[in-house]
């Protein structure tokens, strides 16, 4: 007599349901990706509250306080998404990307060190 499908040739117990497997995650990246972005100085506190309205994205930190220039960090495997989160938050406040983050003035940074 043929073996039932639902049963193992050996010993005779019930095969379990194949569980759903997710595929293969990337490679994890050696280095994040960032861009920087300039903003008035009192959209900064919106800029944080929409980047982080979509969980764990990107995350923020402050480059230049006196310019109001922020580094947005986040995997170079969300690009993509950063990108157009970063398009629909400009619907709601200004802001522009900048290719490279101002170099600190001495003031700025001797009087942030106390120097």
């Amino acid at each position: 007599m043929p073996a039932s499908p639902a049963r193992n040739h050996e010993n005779g117990k019930q095969r379990r349901a194949k569980k759903f497997r997710y595929p293969a995650p990337l490679p994890a990246p050696r280095f994040s990706s960032r861009l920087y972005v300039r903003l008035a100085p009192a959209d900064v506190a919106m800029f944080r509250f929409l980047l982080e309205a979509e969980d764990n994205l990107a995350f923020m930190s402050t480059v230049d306080r006196w310019a109001s220039v922020l580094r947005v960090t986040f995997s170079p495997h969300q690009e993509d998404e950063v990108r157009r989160h970063l398009a629909a938050m400009r619907e709601t406040i200004a802001f522009e990307e900048v290719l490279t983050p101002p170099a600190l003035t001495v003031a700025a940074f001797s009087s942030d060190t106390g120097l």
